[in-house]
This record gives structure tokens, sequence and C-alpha cells, in this order.
């Protein structure tokens, strides 16, 4: 998401607003202390985003193992 976000050039509120979670959840999500659990709605709003800067699901780092 940080790579999505700063394509956006968009603040963590300002993405966790847009998908309905916290910036905490941002925050978290992106320092790799936390896995999503997003509804499917949130994802379509993700996808919405990613279309935005010409992203694919692709483009997204994998998460760590």
């Amino acid at each position: 998401m940080l790579v999505l976000r700063k394509r956006l050039g968009w603040t963590q509120p300002q993405l966790g607003e847009f998908i309905g979670v916290t910036e905490q959840t941002v925050r978290n999500h992106e320092k790799g202390r936390h896995r999503l659990r997003l509804e499917l709605w949130q994802y379509k709003k993700l996808h919405q985003l990613m279309a935005r800067v010409g992203m694919t699901i692709d483009d997204l780092p994998d998460p760590p193992k």
C-alpha cells in the first residue's frame, strides 16, 4: 500500500479514510506489523485507486513470509 499511497501523493489518513480503515491500520500495514483484512467493497476501492495511477495487483510487493 505504501507504493500506491506514494504514487497518489496521499497521506496515511487520506488513504485510510478512502478505504475505510484508520490511519493506525495503514501505518501498521506499511511497517509490516499488520496484514489488512478488508471487505470486498474495500478491495474495490483499492482497485479504483490503483487504476488511477496505472497500477495492477502485480505491481504491489508480496507480503513478507
